[in-house]
């Protein structure tokens, strides 16, 4: 059987479904008593290219991961200075767009494919290896925290 997720928001500390229909045809599925698990967490959105096939959160990992231990290894930031840490690391890593008058903008990674932000992830452990002499792990060797 496949379990889809049903999403939903906290208000006023009770559980309101985004799709409360879709829920109740779900629950119908089920026999009168039968025991049931329920899980609820923190949604996170998964960094991908939106193909059927591709489940990546790339995004969770950079965040969760790589930007952590980066920022641990430099020093730590306020909130303001972590955002130029993360414009920093773009720069070096050449995830920039060249403008008319010549001048490198970074370009923002919430606009990049699940494909795009792979290889922008592996650029950036490639940086931080060969420049900062800092070892970033492979996704698959990383547990990515759950509020990523």
């Amino acid at each position: 059987m496949i379990n889809p997720k049903h999403f939903a928001k906290i208000l006023k500390g009770r559980l309101v479904y985004d799709d409360q229909k879709k829920l109740t045809n779900f629950l119908k599925s089920f026999k009168d008593e039968q025991p049931v698990q329920v899980v609820i967490s923190r949604k996170f959105k998964k960094r991908t290219s939106g193909q059927i096939w591709e489940d990546t959160n790339f995004n969770g990992y950079y965040w969760g991961v790589m930007f952590e231990i980066i920022s641990k290894e430099l020093g730590y930031f306020t909130k303001e200075e972590r955002s130029q840490l993360h414009e920093w690391i773009q720069i070096n890593v050449g995830n920039v767009v060249v403008m008319k008058d010549g001048k490198e903008v970074t370009r923002g990674t919430s606009e990049m494919s699940g494909m795009e932000f792979a290889e922008f992830c592996k650029n950036v452990r490639i940086w931080a290896s060969r420049d900062l002499e800092i070892y970033l792990p492979e996704p698959h060797e990383a547990e990515v925290p759950e509020y990523y």
